[in-house]
């Protein structure tokens, strides 16, 4: 199903549709190649794990596969598809089942547009290169992002012990249920006044 980034016509723009759905979010853009976004949705679930203190893996999984058709509907209201040159969807790392929704969401338009090609993402790489939609010199701050990306793991991956000897990821959990995050707050990027709050108690 994979195809290469061999283009069979000839396009003015090259134009890709990317897909990500690494976490609970899911998002969609087209951008072309003079690092235009043409278009963007995305829809999120916070509203549905914040009950549970974190991610809820099976509940992400269903919202993707009910988000994803609306979402690239509206980012494609406007475009057709056959000045779409390729799909770019998150493949890893992440969690899989929601990954996986993803991708099998582009096995279909790859099935029905089959003028498509397919470019796997490493979400992470991802986050490290978004420097070059916005940097005339984006290859240098992406090669800082990647040596910065790289420290962090040799930092964290030996360090990622749980004391008690259960799984990290349930300290992690432990850890977000217990402390009175105002959420509301840090998605509205009020971080000064969440930390300025939890000092006072």
């Amino acid at each position: 199903m994979i195809r290469s980034l061999t283009i069979k016509r000839f396009y003015h723009s090259f134009r890709v549709l990317g897909i990500e759905t690494s976490c609970d979010d899911t998002s969609a853009a087209v951008v072309d190649d003079d690092r235009t976004i043409i278009s963007q949705a995305c829809r999120n679930q916070f509203k549905y794990h914040q009950p549970w203190g974190g991610i809820v893996p099976s509940i992400a999984k269903n919202h993707h596969y009910e988000n994803l058709v609306p979402v690239v509907a509206e980012v494609m209201k406007d475009i057709e598809w056959n000045t779409i040159a390729a799909i770019a969807t998150s493949i890893k790392p992440g969690l899989v089942i929601s990954l996986w929704q993803g991708i099998k969401f582009t096995r279909q338009l790859l099935e029905k547009y089959t003028h498509l090609s397919f470019i796997p993402i490493h979400h992470m790489e991802a986050h490290a290169l978004t420097v070059r939609l916005t940097h005339e010199n984006g290859i240098e701050r992406y090669r800082q992002n990647m040596n910065v990306f790289e420290r962090m793991s040799d930092t964290l991956v030996p360090e990622g012990r749980a004391p008690l000897g259960s799984d990290i990821s349930e300290q992690v959990c432990a850890c977000n249920i217990s402390v009175p995050f105002d959420w509301k707050s840090i998605l509205e990027k009020k971080h000064v006044t969440v930390i300025e709050n939890l000092n006072k108690q």
